[in-house]
């Protein structure tokens, strides 16, 4: 009987049953299938119906009992004309092999999208992180700067001299960065990070700003110090201990309104000629200028070193004798000793010279040899003619 059950199985179709073909199949218990697989009106009369033992009995019975407790009422069968056969198998309960392809797309879309999110939203985030991070590191411990600048505009910015002095300041070793001595231009250093010093003193970058107006008189140079042990215009404003340094020169001979400041961005500006900052002077030539003379002066004159830029020139007094006169000349340029060299050209030479105006100023109320500190308004002024941000 065991052969001939193996034969048929092997013949057979099986299909797995799910839920969905419970309303076409009864549901059967272990008992109503193994009588069915008796052969009906055996030929071999008188023999035992089964001969299967009672422990496979109880197999089947146990197994049903655990099916049914999991949520089954019985197995699902399926056979052909020749007879049912069982095929079963353990889903758990609610699922079926028939929906698994809808869960494999949903699980396929999600992991596509976690790792699209991966690639595009958390790699270069993470690299924008560490991009900072590094830049930031660098930064801290100096091995990037920031902020690199020519030393000898630190200097200027910081007032300790003129832009120009401070070149003349390197070039003659006198300037030191982080202990080692500096003798060429171009050297660039970080204020406030860098310690830069000046004959060995070390340069304070946070000092306050001074504006002074000096009315200067003859016999004074337009510095600091002389090596010739010539007076500056220095030793006119004994009261200020700060380091502060002319704007521009007045010759040695020549009087009248000289700015001092300890602010070289300024200082920078108001002697830049893009900007073109009048200057106006008062000579005292030899002789009378002619009115010709005047035109040739106000459209601009030939010099050694070049044609002026045009002028504003007034006569204003001539000597009763005609030994003389007073002419005002408003220029915008900075050539060495410019005014007398101009009116030398057209045959008169300056007998004095005083500068009387410059950037808007005046030396209304100041004495020759005397000064007095700009107003925020006037300094204020200053720096938006010299392009200074406040």
């Amino acid at each position: 009987m065991a052969d001939v059950h193996e034969n048929k199985t092997n013949k057979e179709e099986v299909r797995l049953m799910t839920y969905e073909d419970e309303a076409n199949y009864d549901d059967v218990t272990i008992e109503e299938v193994l009588e069915e697989e008796q052969p009906q009106g055996s030929a071999r009369a008188g023999q035992k119906q089964s001969t299967r033992p009672e422990s496979f009995d109880r197999v089947y019975e146990d197994n049903s009992n655990r099916q049914q407790k999991q949520g089954y009422q019985g197995y699902r069968t399926y056979g052909s004309s020749r007879g049912p056969r069982i095929f079963s198998v353990n889903l758990g309960r609610g699922t079926s092999l028939g929906k698994s392809w809808k869960y494999r797309i949903i699980g396929g879309l999600v992991a596509a999208a976690v790792l699209a999110f991966l690639l595009f939203v958390a790699l270069p985030f993470l690299s924008v992180v560490v991009v900072v991070a590094i830049i930031v590191f660098l930064v801290k411990y100096k091995f990037l700067r920031c902020s690199m600048e020519r030393l000898q505009k630190i200097i200027s910015r910081a007032g300790a001299a003129s832009r120009r002095e401070a070149e003349r300041m390197i070039l003659a070793g006198r300037v030191q960065l982080n202990g080692l001595v500096v003798t060429e231009l171009g050297v660039q250093a970080e204020a406030g990070q860098d310690e830069i010093a000046i004959d060995g003193q070390v340069l304070q970058l946070a000092v306050p700003r001074l504006y002074f107006l000096l009315n200067k008189p003859q016999g004074y140079i337009s510095a600091v110090k002389d090596d010739r042990g010539r007076r500056t215009v220095v030793e006119l404003l004994p009261e200020v201990k700060e380091y502060i340094y002319p704007v521009g020169r007045l010759d040695y001979d020549t009087e009248g309104l000289l700015i001092l400041t300890n602010d070289g961005e300024m200082m920078n500006g108001l002697l830049h000629p893009s900007y073109e900052i009048d200057k106006t002077y008062i000579a005292q030539a030899q002789g009378v200028v002619k009115q010709g003379q005047l035109q040739k002066l106000a459209e601009g004159i030939l010099l050694e070193d070049g044609m002026t830029a045009p002028a504003k020139v007034k006569l204003l007094k001539q000597a009763k004798d005609n030994s003389s006169c007073l002419v005002q000349l408003t220029i915008h340029e900075g050539r060495n000793r410019q005014v007398r060299r101009m009116l030398q050209a057209v045959g008169h030479k300056v007998l004095k010279l005083r500068r009387v105006g410059f950037a808007g100023l005046d030396l209304q109320g100041v004495a020759p040899g005397s000064y007095r500190e700009l107003k925020t308004e006037e300094v204020a002024a200053l720096k938006k003619l010299a392009g200074v941000q406040k």
